[in-house]
C-alpha cells in the first residue's frame, strides 16, 4: 500500500472536479476528505462526475469525512473503488479540499 495526499479546488460549477487524476486502474483502500477551515461554502464529495448538493456528502469548512476499505464494503459499494472515482463540487473558487487516500501498489 502507498499513501498519496493532494488539494483540489471548487470550480464553482456545475462540473465535478476529479480529485486524482494519474491513476484510472489503482484501488483505494482508505481514503479521508477535509475541508478547508477558511472555506465560505460548503463543498460535496462524491464517487463519481456527477456530484453536486443533491448526490454529494456534504462538508461545511472544517469538517472531515472517512471511509476506511472495510466501511465501503458494509455500504454495499463495490470493493472494487478506483482513485479516479472520487469527485468534488463547491460553490466558490477559492474553497478547499484535502484528501489523503491509500493506495494499492
Amino acid at each position: 500500500m502507498r499513501p498519496l495526499t493532494g488539494t483540489a479546488n471548487s470550480t464553482a460549477s456545475s462540473n465535478a472536479t476529479m480529485l486524482y487524476t494519474s491513476d484510472t486502474n489503482t484501488r483505494v483502500f482508505a481514503v479521508s476528505f477535509k475541508a478547508r477551515s477558511g472555506n465560505s461554502g460548503k463543498i460535496y464529495v462524491g464517487g463519481d462526475s456527477t456530484v453536486l448538493a443533491a448526490t454529494g456528502y456534504e462538508l461545511s469548512a472544517g469538517n472531515e469525512w472517512t471511509l476506511a476499505f472495510s466501511d465501503v464494503q458494509s455500504n454495499n459499494l463495490p470493493s472494487t473503488v478506483k482513485a479516479h472515482a472520487w469527485h468534488m463540487s463547491g460553490a466558490s473558487t477559492s474553497d478547499k479540499l484535502d484528501w489523503n487516500m491509500l493506495l494499492e501498489t
